[in-house]
């Protein structure tokens, strides 16, 4: 049994444009616009230091600052991040991808001691 749904055409958010608008007008290679290899060059914040990400030969970015700190990354040969560590070295976050690309595990490890191991589980929808 097939059932057909009526899709709304195609609308254009006025925003984006207006977003790559302001990404154009900024002055190349400035710590807000990306390389032409989308990578930033820095990160700025009011009232804090500049973050400046760090990437590896293949585009992926191994320093990164997210709101629980600043981390190191490892990716896998099929650019998967596999490994996060926090800046201090107290906390790994592992993680493992199945033969399609899925992540099928996540283990935390804090000071030494995991906090949490999570398998994921996948099943075909028929």
């Amino acid at each position: 049994m097939m059932t057909r749904i009526a899709v709304p055409p195609t609308v254009t958010a006025t925003t984006t444009s207006a977003t790559a608008r302001r990404r154009r007008n900024r002055p190349k290679n400035s710590p807000t616009r990306p390389t032409d290899s989308n990578q930033y060059t820095g990160i700025e914040e009011s009232g804090e230091a500049p973050f400046v990400p760090t990437y590896d030969a293949s585009g992926n970015q191994t320093l990164i600052r997210t709101s629980t700190g600043i981390w190191t990354v490892a990716y896998n040969a099929a650019n998967r991040a596999t490994s996060f560590t926090s800046r201090d070295g107290a906390t790994v976050v592992e993680c493992g991808y199945d033969y399609q690309g899925r992540r099928f595990m996540k283990k935390v490890t804090v000071n030494g001691t995991v906090a949490s191991h999570e398998r994921y589980l996948y099943t075909a929808i028929c």
